[in-house]
């Protein structure tokens, strides 16, 4: 019943890295949805209240979920007629399993250190009021605004990868996994980030890997026991090949999470990424008061939206694609619909030209200088009275 279990779980979660896509979402996509779709979509229709339209295997999704149990029924089936090297098999399935963690915690070690995943908020983050926010976008927003924070978290999940990589510090490694993975699981349930499902994924993996040494620790830390670690089965390779599967996929590790790094193309078409603040708008029937104007900021996101802020502090943004034309822009929603528009310069202030004759125009806000980016620590609480 152990080697059953062993070789169930550890299929799962090799099926889980093949076709779940979290980390290559266009690659493994396209396979996921070919041999899975419409399977998940018959079984969502008469399961679930409301059927499954668009499939999304990415995130947390009733898609997703089902996914998941069509792999768990395959890999519990498959591991009754694997009766045949069970050792070998279950080796297998943990050494991908392991070099998995610590790729998937390499890679979002690294974001962190280079302050890629808790990036700085940008401006209409900023200026949008505190009780307007989603508590995931608070979350990660806060964390942005502390440097210190990601990359020491970040410092962390990049040691425990490494260890991981080396059988000495193998068990190390996977208890300092297992601590950053509960935290991270905390944060993404208390907060409602959208990657719940992964984090779950991510820490059954770490502890189905250190399960076989649970028992010698409860022996020694709890009971006060002399204990030995158990000795896990390993593969009779020869040297130089265990040596060069590992080169081979420490390699591809580094390369794959490295290349991550340094993106190679950006989603802004204008070099105006910043706050504004509405000057002037013009209409139809002619200059409208700015208590009265519909919108009173306008921000260019880094990642290439422009955002328009109202009156009452509520946000619409929209996608821009760089038009043809000097300034031209077009603005996508989230519907499908476009319109045109020209952005110009004049001095530091930014001119918007709509379609319908509405002209904007507005200038820049010192949204670097706000208290939430600047780079204060205080050791005495008097300091600061």
């Amino acid at each position: 019943m152990k080697n059953y279990l062993n070789k169930a779980a550890g299929l799962f979660f090799v099926l889980c890295v093949v076709f779940i896509p979290f980390l290559h979402k266009e690659q493994q996509s396209g396979i996921t949805r070919f041999i899975f779709l419409k399977a998940v979509k018959a079984i969502g229709g008469l399961l679930l209240e409301k059927p499954i339209i668009l499939a999304d295997f990415s995130s947390d999704t009733r898609s997703l979920l089902l996914l998941l149990i069509f792999l768990a029924i395959i890999s519990c089936s498959a591991a009754i007629f694997l009766k045949k090297k069970q050792n070998e098999i279950i080796w297998a399935c943990k050494t991908v399993t392991l070099y998995f963690l610590a790729y998937v915690l390499l890679k979002y070690g690294l974001d962190k250190v280079f302050c890629r995943q808790f990036y700085q908020p940008a401006p209409n983050i900023l200026y949008t009021p505190f009780g307007n926010l989603d508590k995931d976008i608070l979350f990660w927003s806060t964390m942005g605004t502390s440097p210190a924070y990601s990359i020491i978290t970040g410092s962390f999940e990049v040691l425990a990868a490494l260890l991981l990589l080396f059988r000495r510090t193998r068990t190390l490694g996977l208890l300092l996994a297992l601590v950053a993975l509960v935290q991270i699981l905390i944060i993404n349930f208390s907060f409602d980030i959208s990657v719940k499902i992964f984090s779950l994924l991510l820490t059954a993996m770490a502890l189905y890997l250190l399960a076989p040494q649970l028992k010698s620790f409860y022996n020694f830390l709890v009971l006060q026991k002399m204990t030995l670690m158990p000795q896990s089965f390993q593969v009779n390779l020869p040297v130089y090949v265990k040596i060069g599967l590992k080169f081979f996929m420490v390699g591809l590790i580094l390369i794959q999470v490295l290349a991550a790094q340094f993106p190679t193309t950006t989603n802004t078409p204008l070099l105006l990424t910043g706050a504004y603040k509405v000057e002037k708008y013009e209409g139809k029937s002619g200059t409208i008061p700015l208590q009265d104007a519909p919108v009173k900021r306008i921000f260019v996101h880094p990642h290439g939206y422009l955002v328009f802020q109202t009156q009452d502090d509520a946000m619409a943004d929209y996608f821009m694609v760089q038009g043809s034309g000097k300034g031209a822009v077009e603005l996508l929603d989230y519907s499908g619909g476009r319109q045109k528009i020209t952005i110009g310069k004049q001095g530091s202030s930014i001119i918007l030209h709509f379609a319908n004759g509405t002209v904007i125009t507005a200038s820049p806000l010192p949204w670097q200088k706000m208290p939430a980016l600047q780079n204060q620590f205080h050791f005495f609480v008097d300091e600061i009275r």
